[in-house]
C-alpha cells in the first residue's frame, strides 16, 4: 500500500499520470461540465482538487459571481494550483490543505453553506466516504447537486491483464477503488436524493512506446518496483508486435439533487 499512496497524493505523480493521458480519446472536463448548471452567487466546494485541472475551468466559468472552495492533502499540489489563478479571480477562490478525513477539520473549513459539491477521482481515498457525504449532505442548500467523478467496471482492463501476466499484483483495495466504489455512490445517493443523473464513457488511452506505459504505470497506485524489468521485457515485447498499446478507462459521472422527502 506503499506506493498506492505515495503516488496518489503526491503532485509529481498525479502531473506525470495526466501527461500519461494526454492521449485520451475524451476531452475529460469538457464532458464533466457538459449540461452542468450553477447559478450565480453560489458556493462551490471542491475536494480532492489535486493540481487543479478541474478546479481552473471552475474558476474560470464562475468565480466571477460566486466563490469557490478547493482542497486537497497536498501541499504541492494547492501551491501549483494557486499559481494557475488569474489574480483578479484570487478573491473569489480559497485554495487550501486539508486531510478530508479529519472530520472536525473539515467542517471548520467548509463554508456554512454548499451549493455545489464536487470531487473527481479521490473520494474513495477518504476512510470514511459515505459518512462524509452525509456530512456534505448536512451544509448542502435546497436546490444543491453533489457531483462525483470515477472509475467503475472494467477500468484499467488491458494494463491490469498485462501486469497480471507479470506477476503483479493489484491490490484488492485498488480493484475496489478502481472499479467497484462507484456503484456504492450511486446507492448513497439513491437513498438520499430524489433527482439522480448518470452519465459513463470508455476513453481510450494510446500509447505509442513502451517508456509511455511504463512511466504511467511507475507513478501509479499500484507500481511495484521489484518486477520493473519483467515488465518492460513484455512491454517491448507488446511494440515488436504493435504500434500501441491500448488502455481502457470506464468514467462514471453521478449528480444527484433534491433531497428525498
Amino acid at each position: 500500500m506503499g506506493n498506492e499512496k505515495k503516488n496518489a497524493t503526491s503532485s509529481d505523480a498525479l502531473l506525470a499520470r495526466i501527461q500519461g493521458n494526454s492521449s485520451q480519446t475524451l476531452d475529460f472536463v469538457g464532458w464533466i461540465f457538459d449540461g452542468l448548471i450553477i447559478h450565480d452567487n453560489s458556493n462551490i466546494v471542491e475536494f480532492c482538487c489535486g493540481t487543479g485541472k478541474q478546479t481552473l475551468e471552475f474558476v474560470k466559468r464562475y468565480a466571477p459571481s460566486s466563490n469557490i472552495y478547493a482542497f486537497d492533502i497536498e501541499q504541492s499540489s494547492i501551491d501549483h494550483l494557486e499559481s494557475q489563478i488569474e489574480e483578479s479571480l484570487k478573491k473569489n477562490t480559497t485554495c487550501r490543505c486539508l486531510d478530508f478525513n479529519n472530520f472536525k477539520k473539515v467542517k471548520e473549513n467548509l463554508p456554512e453553506s454548499i451549493d455545489v459539491f464536487f470531487c473527481s477521482y479521490g473520494l474513495y481515498y477518504n476512510n470514511h466516504a459515505l459518512e462524509f457525504l452525509t456530512l456534505i449532505k448536512s451544509r448542502l442548500t435546497e436546490n444543491g447537486q453533489i457531483i462525483i467523478v470515477g472509475p467503475y467496471g472494467k477500468n484499467n482492463g488491458e494494463l491490469y491483464d498485462l501486469l497480471n501476466e507479470c506477476d503483479v499484483t493489484i491490490d484488492e483495495h485498488i480493484l475496489y477503488t478502481s472499479q467497484r466504489f462507484m456503484i456504492e455512490i450511486i446507492d448513497w445517493m439513491t437513498d438520499h436524493f430524489k433527482d439522480m443523473e448518470i452519465k459513463t464513457e470508455r476513453n481510450f488511452i494510446a500509447w505509442d512506446s513502451a517508456d509511455k506505459v511504463f512511466s504511467y504505470w511507475k507513478n501509479s497506485t499500484f507500481y511495484n518496483a521489484d518486477l520493473q524489468d519483467t515488465v518492460k521485457k513484455r512491454l517491448d515485447k507488446h511494440f515488436k508486435l504493435h504500434t500501441e498499446f491500448i488502455n481502457s478507462k470506464f468514467i462514471m459521472k453521478a449528480k444527484a439533487k433534491t433531497f428525498l422527502p
